[in-house]
Protein backbone atom coordinates (compact mmCIF):
# COMPACT_ATOMS: atom_id res chain seq x y z
CA UNK A 1 0.00 0.00 0.00
CA UNK A 2 2.81 2.34 0.47
CA UNK A 3 6.35 2.60 -1.28
CA UNK A 4 8.68 0.23 -0.05
CA UNK A 5 11.89 1.59 -1.77
CA UNK A 6 12.76 4.36 0.95
CA UNK A 7 11.17 7.08 -1.14
CA UNK A 8 13.95 6.22 -3.74
CA UNK A 9 11.45 4.39 -6.75
CA UNK A 10 11.98 7.90 -8.54
CA UNK A 11 15.24 7.12 -8.80
CA UNK A 12 15.42 3.85 -9.29
CA UNK A 13 13.27 4.28 -12.24
CA UNK A 14 15.82 7.09 -13.79
CA UNK A 15 18.63 4.53 -13.41
CA UNK A 16 17.40 0.96 -13.80
CA UNK A 17 14.16 1.11 -16.02
CA UNK A 18 10.14 1.37 -15.13
CA UNK A 19 10.52 -2.39 -15.69
CA UNK A 20 12.92 -3.20 -13.07
CA UNK A 21 13.53 -4.40 -9.39
CA UNK A 22 9.45 -4.98 -9.25
CA UNK A 23 9.24 -1.43 -9.39
CA UNK A 24 5.77 -2.30 -11.43
CA UNK A 25 4.54 -3.47 -7.67
CA UNK A 26 5.12 -0.18 -5.81
CA UNK A 27 1.66 1.34 -5.09
CA UNK A 28 1.51 4.50 -6.46
CA UNK A 29 0.91 7.75 -3.88
CA UNK A 30 -2.31 7.89 -4.83
CA UNK A 31 -3.33 4.25 -3.64
CA UNK A 32 -1.48 4.98 -0.46
CA UNK A 33 -3.71 8.63 -0.06
CA UNK A 34 -6.90 6.68 -1.20
CA UNK A 35 -5.93 3.81 2.12
CA UNK A 36 -5.05 6.08 4.67
CA UNK A 37 -8.01 8.53 4.15
CA UNK A 38 -10.34 5.32 4.61
CA UNK A 39 -9.08 6.03 8.80
CA UNK A 40 -6.42 2.21 7.85
CA UNK A 41 -3.47 2.94 9.71
CA UNK A 42 -1.27 -0.33 9.77
CA UNK A 43 -0.79 -3.05 6.96
CA UNK A 44 1.69 -5.77 7.73
CA UNK A 45 3.09 -7.45 4.57
CA UNK A 46 5.37 -10.07 3.60
CA UNK A 47 5.37 -10.80 -0.04
CA UNK A 48 8.46 -8.65 -0.48
CA UNK A 49 10.95 -10.34 1.51
CA UNK A 50 12.82 -7.60 2.29
CA UNK A 51 12.68 -5.77 6.17
CA UNK A 52 10.76 -1.98 5.35
CA UNK A 53 8.70 0.64 7.20
CA UNK A 54 6.78 2.05 4.81
CA UNK A 55 5.14 5.90 6.04
CA UNK A 56 2.14 8.07 4.07
CA UNK A 57 0.61 10.87 5.56
CA UNK A 58 -1.98 11.90 3.51
CA UNK A 59 -3.23 15.35 2.56
CA UNK A 60 -5.85 15.07 4.95
CA UNK A 61 -3.06 14.30 7.93
CA UNK A 62 -4.01 10.61 8.60
CA UNK A 63 -0.74 8.36 8.91
CA UNK A 64 -0.44 4.89 7.28
CA UNK A 65 2.13 2.64 8.01
CA UNK A 66 3.50 -0.44 5.75
CA UNK A 67 5.38 -2.68 7.66
CA UNK A 68 7.09 -5.26 5.26
CA UNK A 69 8.35 -8.39 6.99
CA UNK A 70 11.43 -10.54 6.00
CA UNK A 71 11.05 -13.45 4.63
CA UNK A 72 12.50 -16.78 6.65
CA UNK A 73 14.34 -17.82 3.56
CA UNK A 74 16.38 -14.25 2.45
CA UNK A 75 19.01 -11.96 3.91
CA UNK A 76 18.34 -11.44 7.09
CA UNK A 77 16.01 -14.24 7.93
CA UNK A 78 13.35 -13.34 10.52
CA UNK A 79 9.43 -12.10 11.03
CA UNK A 80 7.83 -9.60 13.23
CA UNK A 81 5.96 -9.37 16.44
CA UNK A 82 3.84 -6.85 16.88
CA UNK A 83 2.09 -5.91 20.46
CA UNK A 84 -0.81 -3.58 21.49
CA UNK A 85 0.58 -2.21 24.50
CA UNK A 86 -3.21 -0.04 23.89
CA UNK A 87 -6.17 1.07 21.80
CA UNK A 88 -3.42 3.96 20.30
CA UNK A 89 0.49 2.51 20.68
CA UNK A 90 1.49 -1.16 18.71
CA UNK A 91 5.07 -1.75 19.43
CA UNK A 92 6.76 -3.94 16.30
CA UNK A 93 9.74 -5.76 16.94
CA UNK A 94 11.60 -8.17 14.30
CA UNK A 95 13.32 -11.31 15.22
CA UNK A 96 16.21 -12.35 12.99
CA UNK A 97 17.19 -15.85 12.78
CA UNK A 98 20.97 -16.71 13.01
CA UNK A 99 21.03 -20.10 13.00
CA UNK A 100 18.36 -22.75 12.82
CA UNK A 101 18.94 -26.98 12.57
CA UNK A 102 19.64 -29.01 9.93
CA UNK A 103 19.71 -26.22 7.07
CA UNK A 104 22.43 -28.27 6.00
CA UNK A 105 20.05 -31.21 5.06
CA UNK A 106 20.03 -30.97 1.35
CA UNK A 107 23.92 -29.52 0.51
CA UNK A 108 24.53 -32.89 -0.73
CA UNK A 109 21.84 -32.45 -3.37
CA UNK A 110 23.17 -28.76 -4.14
CA UNK A 111 26.67 -30.29 -4.77
CA UNK A 112 25.23 -32.75 -7.61
CA UNK A 113 23.75 -29.85 -8.77
CA UNK A 114 26.40 -27.99 -8.67
CA UNK A 115 28.75 -30.61 -10.39
CA UNK A 116 25.98 -31.10 -13.40
CA UNK A 117 26.28 -27.42 -13.91
CA UNK A 118 29.63 -27.58 -14.29
CA UNK A 119 29.77 -30.46 -16.44
CA UNK A 120 27.48 -28.70 -19.02
CA UNK A 121 30.00 -25.83 -18.99
CA UNK A 122 27.28 -23.75 -17.33
CA UNK A 123 28.69 -19.69 -17.09
CA UNK A 124 25.99 -18.99 -14.57
CA UNK A 125 27.35 -21.93 -11.95
CA UNK A 126 27.16 -20.38 -8.43
CA UNK A 127 30.09 -20.43 -6.08
CA UNK A 128 30.16 -23.79 -4.75
CA UNK A 129 31.55 -21.83 -1.17
CA UNK A 130 28.50 -21.01 -0.14
CA UNK A 131 28.18 -24.72 0.91
CA UNK A 132 31.15 -23.87 3.44
CA UNK A 133 29.06 -22.04 5.56
CA UNK A 134 28.41 -22.37 9.52
CA UNK A 135 25.50 -20.03 9.84
CA UNK A 136 21.80 -20.40 8.26
CA UNK A 137 22.13 -16.59 8.41
CA UNK A 138 26.02 -16.65 6.55
CA UNK A 139 23.86 -19.34 3.57
CA UNK A 140 21.45 -16.47 3.33
CA UNK A 141 24.55 -13.96 2.84
CA UNK A 142 26.13 -15.98 0.07
CA UNK A 143 22.35 -16.59 -1.70
CA UNK A 144 22.30 -12.96 -1.91
CA UNK A 145 25.87 -12.41 -2.91
CA UNK A 146 25.57 -14.81 -5.83
CA UNK A 147 22.29 -13.72 -6.83
CA UNK A 148 24.40 -10.44 -7.23
CA UNK A 149 26.61 -12.00 -9.22
CA UNK A 150 24.71 -13.56 -11.44
CA UNK A 151 20.92 -11.91 -11.72
CA UNK A 152 20.83 -8.62 -10.08
CA UNK A 153 24.12 -7.03 -11.30
CA UNK A 154 23.73 -8.12 -15.29
CA UNK A 155 19.94 -7.75 -15.60
CA UNK A 156 18.90 -4.74 -13.67
CA UNK A 157 22.63 -2.55 -13.86
CA UNK A 158 22.90 -0.41 -16.86
CA UNK A 159 25.69 -2.03 -18.48
CA UNK A 160 28.44 0.83 -18.25
CA UNK A 161 27.83 1.11 -14.50
CA UNK A 162 27.97 -2.79 -14.08
CA UNK A 163 31.45 -3.06 -15.91
CA UNK A 164 32.95 0.32 -13.98
CA UNK A 165 31.35 -0.75 -10.48
CA UNK A 166 33.13 -4.11 -11.23
CA UNK A 167 36.38 -2.70 -11.52
CA UNK A 168 36.90 0.20 -9.20
CA UNK A 169 38.11 0.56 -6.14
CA UNK A 170 37.20 2.52 -2.82
CA UNK A 171 39.96 5.02 -3.19
CA UNK A 172 39.22 5.49 -6.84
CA UNK A 173 35.95 6.26 -5.82
CA UNK A 174 36.71 8.35 -3.48
CA UNK A 175 39.65 10.46 -5.83
CA UNK A 176 36.62 10.78 -8.63
CA UNK A 177 34.36 12.14 -6.24
CA UNK A 178 36.74 14.94 -5.06
CA UNK A 179 38.16 15.91 -8.52
CA UNK A 180 36.39 18.55 -8.68
CA UNK A 181 37.12 19.06 -12.40
CA UNK A 182 35.16 18.73 -15.95
CA UNK A 183 36.38 15.59 -16.56
CA UNK A 184 34.36 12.72 -17.31
CA UNK A 185 34.89 10.01 -15.22
CA UNK A 186 36.20 7.34 -17.94
CA UNK A 187 39.51 9.73 -18.26
CA UNK A 188 39.23 10.78 -15.04
CA UNK A 189 39.94 7.39 -14.11
CA UNK A 190 42.29 6.83 -16.42
CA UNK A 191 44.36 10.00 -15.28
CA UNK A 192 43.84 8.44 -11.33
CA UNK A 193 45.50 5.13 -12.46
CA UNK A 194 48.40 6.34 -14.53
CA UNK A 195 49.44 9.71 -13.42
CA UNK A 196 51.11 8.91 -9.83
CA UNK A 197 51.86 12.60 -9.21
CA UNK A 198 47.77 13.48 -9.99
CA UNK A 199 47.08 11.01 -7.79
CA UNK A 200 49.11 11.70 -4.79
CA UNK A 201 48.14 15.24 -5.04
CA UNK A 202 45.00 15.20 -4.88
CA UNK A 203 45.27 12.55 -1.86
CA UNK A 204 46.80 15.49 0.22
CA UNK A 205 44.20 18.05 -1.32
CA UNK A 206 41.40 15.69 0.70
CA UNK A 207 43.27 14.98 3.61
CA UNK A 208 42.07 17.49 5.52
CA UNK A 209 38.00 17.26 5.15
CA UNK A 210 39.01 13.21 5.10
CA UNK A 211 40.56 13.75 8.96
CA UNK A 212 37.82 16.42 9.86
CA UNK A 213 35.07 13.66 9.17
CA UNK A 214 38.01 11.24 11.59
CA UNK A 215 38.67 8.95 7.96
CA UNK A 216 41.86 8.28 5.79
CA UNK A 217 42.47 7.49 2.17
CA UNK A 218 44.09 4.57 2.75
CA UNK A 219 41.06 2.85 4.74
CA UNK A 220 39.51 3.18 1.13
CA UNK A 221 41.64 0.66 -0.37
CA UNK A 222 40.07 -2.05 1.76
CA UNK A 223 37.13 -2.28 -0.41
CA UNK A 224 35.81 -2.69 -4.00
CA UNK A 225 32.93 -1.48 -5.91
CA UNK A 226 31.74 -5.03 -5.80
CA UNK A 227 31.64 -4.75 -1.87
CA UNK A 228 29.96 -1.26 -2.58
CA UNK A 229 27.06 -3.55 -4.50
CA UNK A 230 26.59 -5.55 -2.14
CA UNK A 231 25.74 -3.44 0.88
CA UNK A 232 23.38 -1.46 -1.41
CA UNK A 233 21.51 -5.00 -1.76
CA UNK A 234 22.13 -5.96 2.11
CA UNK A 235 20.44 -2.84 3.06
CA UNK A 236 17.74 -2.80 0.55
CA UNK A 237 16.85 -6.28 1.94
CA UNK A 238 17.30 -6.35 5.30
CA UNK A 239 17.26 -2.07 5.91
CA UNK A 240 18.70 -1.13 9.15
CA UNK A 241 19.38 -4.63 10.17
CA UNK A 242 21.97 -5.31 7.74
CA UNK A 243 23.83 -2.48 9.75
CA UNK A 244 25.07 -5.36 11.99
CA UNK A 245 27.18 -6.59 9.13
CA UNK A 246 28.16 -3.47 7.32
CA UNK A 247 30.66 -1.81 9.79
CA UNK A 248 30.12 1.97 11.32
CA UNK A 249 33.27 3.33 9.23
CA UNK A 250 32.56 1.60 5.89
CA UNK A 251 29.19 3.90 6.59
CA UNK A 252 30.96 7.19 7.15
CA UNK A 253 33.45 6.34 3.74
CA UNK A 254 30.12 5.96 2.00
CA UNK A 255 28.71 8.75 3.22
CA UNK A 256 31.82 10.94 2.55
CA UNK A 257 31.38 9.50 -1.03
CA UNK A 258 27.56 10.29 -1.49
CA UNK A 259 28.42 14.22 0.10
CA UNK A 260 31.36 14.70 -2.26
CA UNK A 261 29.80 13.42 -5.29
CA UNK A 262 26.77 15.13 -4.84
CA UNK A 263 28.35 18.54 -4.40
CA UNK A 264 30.26 18.30 -7.36
CA UNK A 265 27.15 17.61 -10.25
CA UNK A 266 28.00 21.04 -11.57
CA UNK A 267 31.10 19.83 -13.05
CA UNK A 268 29.77 16.65 -14.60
CA UNK A 269 28.83 16.26 -18.10
CA UNK A 270 25.38 15.78 -18.94
CA UNK A 271 26.89 13.47 -21.92
CA UNK A 272 28.94 11.39 -19.19
CA UNK A 273 26.59 8.43 -18.93
CA UNK A 274 28.75 6.58 -16.00
CA UNK A 275 28.93 10.15 -13.74
CA UNK A 276 25.26 10.43 -14.12
CA UNK A 277 24.31 6.79 -13.20
CA UNK A 278 26.84 6.96 -10.34
CA UNK A 279 24.95 10.07 -8.95
CA UNK A 280 21.80 8.59 -9.24
CA UNK A 281 23.14 5.08 -7.42
CA UNK A 282 24.53 6.94 -4.53
CA UNK A 283 21.03 8.59 -3.98
CA UNK A 284 19.06 5.25 -3.92
CA UNK A 285 22.12 4.05 -1.65
CA UNK A 286 21.80 7.50 0.74
CA UNK A 287 17.80 6.72 0.82
CA UNK A 288 18.32 3.25 1.77
CA UNK A 289 20.56 5.05 5.06
CA UNK A 290 18.23 7.57 5.84
CA UNK A 291 14.81 5.08 5.92
CA UNK A 292 12.27 5.04 8.81
CA UNK A 293 13.30 2.70 11.87
CA UNK A 294 12.12 -0.97 11.01
CA UNK A 295 14.05 -3.03 13.49
CA UNK A 296 12.20 -2.36 16.59
CA UNK A 297 9.94 0.36 16.99
CA UNK A 298 6.34 1.65 18.27
CA UNK A 299 3.72 3.54 16.29
CA UNK A 300 1.45 6.05 17.84
CA UNK A 301 -1.76 6.11 16.48
CA UNK A 302 -3.09 9.32 18.30
CA UNK A 303 -0.59 11.30 17.45
CA UNK A 304 0.36 9.87 14.39
CA UNK A 305 4.20 9.25 15.02
CA UNK A 306 6.88 6.51 15.14
CA UNK A 307 9.43 6.29 17.81
CA UNK A 308 12.76 4.45 17.54
CA UNK A 309 13.35 1.85 20.44
CA UNK A 310 16.22 0.26 18.86
CA UNK A 311 18.57 1.78 21.05
CA UNK A 312 16.71 1.24 24.02
CA UNK A 313 17.32 -1.08 26.93
CA UNK A 314 14.36 -3.64 27.33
Amino acid sequence: MVDFNDDATSDIKKLMGENKWQLERVPATNVAEAFANTGLKIHVAGHMHINDTGVHRSKNGNLLVNIQTPSLAAYIPGYKILKINNSNNIEVKTVTIANTENFKLLFDLYKVEYNKLKLEHNNNVWDKKILEVNTYKDFTAWHLKELIRLRFLPNDFPIDLNIFLSNVTGEELLLLATKNNELDFSKALKEIRNNTKARKNQLKIIATPLAKNNLKAKDFRKWKGLDLVFDFYRLRNADELALEDITTEKIKQYKFIYNAITSQTKYINKEDTTAKQLLLFFKIFNSFLNSEPSNHFSINLENNTITDLSKNIN
